[in-house]
């Protein structure tokens, strides 16, 4: 299954991410395995390296993955010095290299996203 996300800047608020948890759990038994793509607009310092602080939304997906099996793939800041742009999977030995942009002055463009 491959998920396309946008998540707002909406610090604060777990909806989306407690939404999202119950989609993939009533869709899962139809898919080998889950990648999940997209500017998630997330914060949790212990989780995710380049975050700026730690918010709610931040703590929920943390939970979920660890939960659920997802490993968080992108190393390194994809918009400035902070890590937005997440590449999540429940397939094992999978890998993501991040590159500078090309059409999106903003973000770093995510690619390579295979198993090892």
């Amino acid at each position: 299954m491959l998920c396309a996300w946008h998540r707002p800047p909406d610090a604060g608020s777990d909806s989306e991410v407690l939404s999202f948890a119950q989609e993939w759990h009533e869709q899962k038994h139809a898919a080998l395995g889950t990648l999940v793509l997209g500017d998630l607009n997330l914060h949790q310092r212990r989780w995710l390296r380049y975050s700026t602080g730690n918010t709610r939304e931040g703590k929920a997906m943390e939970a979920f993955c660890a939960s659920s099996g997802f490993s968080q793939l992108v190393d390194t800041p994809t918009r400035g010095p902070k890590l937005l742009d997440l590449a999540l999977a429940d397939l094992p030995n999978w890998r993501c290299q991040a590159l500078p942009p090309s059409r999106r002055p903003t973000h770093l463009s995510l690619i390579h996203i295979r198993p090892r």
